[in-house]
């Protein structure tokens, strides 16, 4: 079975949409910054337009892993968190926010420049996660 992942797709938000995101002091293991967007998915797990912006730092090749902010449209500070690993083309992680911790596991891919995971949780809607990442300048 192959299973392909479209690194890009109809949710490619400018960088300007999301430069807004206060990042932090790297962790000692982050060689990239990413900047993003989060979403809900449809019944046939078709991205639906974007409600979150998303930015923090990864691993190389957005392998490994990921600790980021989560930031709704107006907002001045990041209102969650999203955080996890990412072994070949599945993500392991957690988002915690509004409505607490809640688990996620995806399934995805990333190329030099792009990342886009769906996921799913025992709670709550499917979701996305797709954007752009660079090494730290």
């Amino acid at each position: 079975m192959v299973i392909t992942v479209p690194l890009s797709t109809a949710v490619e938000p400018s960088m300007a949409s999301y430069a807004c995101i206060p990042l932090f002091d790297p962790p000692f293991w982050a060689t990239h910054v990413f900047r993003g967007v989060i979403g809900q998915t449809d019944a046939s797990g078709q991205p639906l337009d974007p409600d979150r912006y998303i930015g923090g730092y990864c691993s190389t090749s957005f392998k490994g892993r990921f600790y980021g902010g989560i930031m709704e449209p107006g907002a001045s500070e990041p209102r969650g968190v999203l955080a996890g690993g990412i072994r070949g083309s599945v993500l392991v992680g957690i988002m915690a926010g509004r409505q607490g911790r809640i688990p996620l596991v995806g399934i995805g891919g990333s190329n030099e420049t792009h990342f886009y995971f769906r996921m799913i949780s025992l709670r709550g809607p499917s979701l996305y996660i797709a954007g752009l990442y660079e090494p730290i300048q």
